[in-house]
């Protein structure tokens, strides 16, 4: 094609004059206009915010090559992974500020968010932008909880900052009162979904589980607002006369279990499933069955796995909310019609390996007891996931121990106290040793004991790995955090937090919690 041909010819040509010119040196007398960089330093890498308790304030100096130059500014703040809770709304982007400095009273929820901050140079236009991540925490959604009974005997709730700032009496403060009955554990869910009555709309917020004998109240930790307690959280007018005893969030769920059962609410906020915000019947399964107050929760299996109490067998909860009986098979070791009554469970995970380890007390001889070994099936098919059963000898204090913890992922140990002595149980060699953690009183009763992690990077600065021991004395209680070596306390208390009552439960919460936080942090 000849007229083809001459287009690309003329193509070449008038490239190669371009390039030519590219080397000329024009020495004609001309007026520029220098565009120049835009300079911004005195803003950190980052920004952490308490919501209205102070204003955030940030001035940066915004400097360019011409002394003329004048400049506007503009400040916006959004959540990356927000979404509203029809989708119909992407990203927010709000402006909070159109001076150099910024001075903003945060009155945004708990959570991470992305400070933009606009440069724009008015004489030409050229505009530059910085990205700052901002973590926005609460009042209560950063620090230690303490799940504690009260002189009276009923239940109170204490929050340690990071900073060793109190704010006690929680409870009292929120709901007027503190909770009747004496406290019996305390849950934790990254990201509760429920419908606001303000609003009318779906809401989400990190949220404690306060259990009593009697009672259990949901409460947000970006306000300590409750969401529901026993009387409304559930679908149903007349709620059910029950114990509650464990509550956890699962993938797309969160599992409740109590003194009747196990029920499921189906929700995964982190994936943009608001789903139901209260609970149901007990979930079906072959044969009626009655929840125990031992249960956990497996990251690897994103499962649950509990004891049904009335027929004397393991269970199994999946990420969906649905109960699972184990099968039988030949080897002796069953899941099924066991006749001993449960007093421990405990999860250890190492390699990737979850396993359980249960204590049970002889049904006709109060003095013997059984460890059982299990592990988390790695199937759907819910085979017999009981390994080992070892009837413990009468001389080990952990054949009569008054309290029980396991070590979740340094080695496999179960943690006991006996007659207020705290020892150490070496699961493979099944070796019993004795701990004298120092700086640990001898005259105080110790009431808690569990091995507690937070590990998620984005956080590194609050990360710990901590043995904790709780005790009590003349009214006061005292949480000793050890740092471990092999399992073991090591070395002086690295923080020790005091307050009034008796501990029974403890929670670590951290604004940078999602639902990926459960590989991170003990549930």
């Amino acid at each position: 094609d000849i007229k083809a041909m001459k287009e690309k010819v003329f193509i070449l040509y008038i490239g190669m004059i371009l390039l030519v010119g590219g080397c000329y040196d024009d020495k004609g007398n001309y007026d520029y206009t220098d565009i120049g960089d835009i300079t911004i330093t005195g803003i950190e890498n980052s920004y952490t915010a308490i919501a209205l308790a102070k204003k955030l304030e940030i001035k940066p100096t915004v400097t360019s090559k011409n002394p003329e130059d004048t400049f506007e500014y503009l400040w916006t703040v959004y959540n990356p992974n927000y979404y509203d809770s029809y989708l119909t709304e992407a990203i927010k982007v709000d402006t909070i500020g159109r001076e150099k400095d910024l001075s903003y009273e945060v009155n945004l929820q708990q959570g991470s968010y992305t400070l933009v901050y606009t440069v724009k140079n008015v004489n030409n236009n050229y505009t530059v932008y910085r990205k700052i991540p901002l973590t926005v925490s609460t009042q209560f959604n950063e620090g230690f909880y303490m799940l504690k009974e009260t002189e009276s005997g009923d239940t109170e709730l204490d929050l340690c900052l990071n900073d060793d700032t109190h704010n006690d009496n929680l409870l009292a403060k929120s709901l007027g009162a503190p909770m009747s009955g004496a406290p019996t554990r305390l849950g934790i869910y990254f990201n509760y979904s429920f419908v606001d009555e303000e609003t009318g709309k779906y809401a989400a917020a990190a949220t404690l589980g306060v259990m009593t004998e009697k009672d259990i109240s949901l409460m947000s930790t970006g306000d300590m607002r409750l969401i529901y307690n026993h009387n409304s959280m559930f679908y149903y007018s007349t709620p059910p006369v029950e114990i509650p005893y464990y509550i956890c969030q699962v993938s797309f769920c969160v599992v409740y279990i109590s003194s009747e059962g196990v029920y499921a609410s189906m929700q995964y906020v982190d994936n943009n499933s608001w789903g139901t915000d209260k609970f149901g019947f007990v979930r079906d399964i072959a044969g009626e069955h009655r929840g125990s107050r031992y249960a956990l929760f497996s990251p690897k299996k994103s499962a649950v796995i509990c004891f049904d109490a009335k027929n004397g067998r393991f269970l199994a909860v999946d990420y969906n909310g649905f109960l699972h009986a184990f099968k039988e098979d030949a080897s002796g070791k069953s899941p099924n019609n066991i006749s001993h009554e449960l007093i421990f469970m405990g999860l250890n995970r190492i390699n990737s390996v979850d396993k359980v380890y249960a204590i049970f007390v002889d049904e006709k001889d109060v003095n013997q007891r059984y460890l059982y070994q299990l592990e988390m099936p790695s199937s759907t098919q819910y085979t017999n996931p009981v390994k080992e059963i070892v009837t413990l000898p009468a001389n080990l204090k952990l054949n009569s121990a008054d309290l029980y913890a396991t070590n979740r992922t340094d080695t496999r140990a179960i943690y006991m106290v006996n007659n207020n002595r705290l020892y150490f149980y070496d699961v493979d060699n099944q070796e019993e040793s004795p701990l004298n953690p120092e700086g640990l009183p001898a005259d105080e009763t110790i009431t808690y004991l569990e091995h507690k992690y937070w590990s998620q990077t984005n956080d590194a600065e609050h990360n710990f790995n901590y043995l904790m021991i709780g005790t009590y004395k003349s009214g006061n209680y005292k949480v000793y955090m050890y740092e471990m070596l092999g399992g073991k306390p090591m070395g002086q208390p690295k923080r020790v937090i005091e307050g009034k009552g008796k501990v029974v439960d403890l929670q670590y919460v951290s604004p940078k919690m999602r639902g990926s936080s459960r590989s991170y942090y003990p549930l």
